[in-house]
């Protein structure tokens, strides 16, 4: 366990009364910020205009009127988030080993940003790429064995016909299947982005919304029928239950 001390207390510089400093004090904040150029972040696929940042802070606790108040000092670290990871750390509590996060600055320095990255559209199309040329290589090496096999000419020719069925029909069928693949993913990709938006930006109103004592939204479910309240987080319960 670890060892205990208590806060230091300062006597205030008259703008306070007085200023209290511990090791442990700290404050967090996230932000949802746009970068024009867009960045790169660590577990993610594209260039993100939009993503959260989270910092971390020292900090005091100050005392004025009556009143404390905590005032941020140096920054511990600052990460970045796109939406899709932040959605998933703050719903997968107790899970190993963590949401993916995009290291910024630590104790104020600066870490360098993350260069254009190898997306997995580009991975599976290089590895279709590789597929094909080893079938391609082991058409070439049947048509060897065929043209040196002790058969009819006839008995050639018709395999080789085979074979060159094969070859035609190899090349144009997995450029296709990449090609589809890939746009597949791109709109899943966008269509992801989209969703998890609109679940954070109706977690915040809602969220707020609560905290000003205002009565849960009421939406209607096409799918369940009676309308429903959601609360913070996007939880649901029977309207007026």
């Amino acid at each position: 366990m670890n060892e205990r001390e208590k806060p230091v207390v300062i006597k205030g510089d008259g703008h306070v009364d007085e200023v209290q400093t511990h090791p442990a004090f700290g404050l967090i904040s996230a932000s949802r910020v746009t970068s024009g150029g867009g960045e790169y972040l660590h577990g993610s696929d594209f260039k993100h205009r939009n993503f959260i940042v989270i910092s971390i802070h020292r900090a005091e606790l100050n005392r004025s009127l009556s009143h404390d108040w905590s005032f941020a000092r140096d920054e511990v670290v600052r990460i970045a988030l796109s939406e899709a990871q932040w959605a998933t750390f703050v719903s997968t509590l107790n899970s190993s080993p963590g949401a993916e996060c995009t290291l910024e600055r630590i104790q104020g320095e600066m870490i360098l940003s993350i260069e254009r990255v190898t997306t997995k559209h580009e991975v599976f199309k290089r590895e279709m790429d590789e597929h094909l040329q080893r079938q391609l290589n082991l058409v070439k090496t049947l048509r060897e064995q065929i043209e040196s096999a002790t058969i009819s000419q006839k008995k050639k020719d018709e395999l080789t016909r085979t074979l060159s069925w094969l070859e035609n029909e190899l090349k144009p069928n997995l450029d296709y299947l990449g090609k589809t693949f890939g746009e597949h993913v791109e709109r899943t990709q966008e269509k992801m982005k989209t969703e998890v938006a609109a679940y954070i930006e109706a977690s915040i109103r809602h969220a707020g919304l609560q905290g000003l004592g205002a009565p849960p939204l009421q939406l209607e479910d096409e799918h369940d029928g009676p309308e429903r309240s959601i609360g913070v987080g996007g939880e649901r319960g029977e309207g007026g239950s």
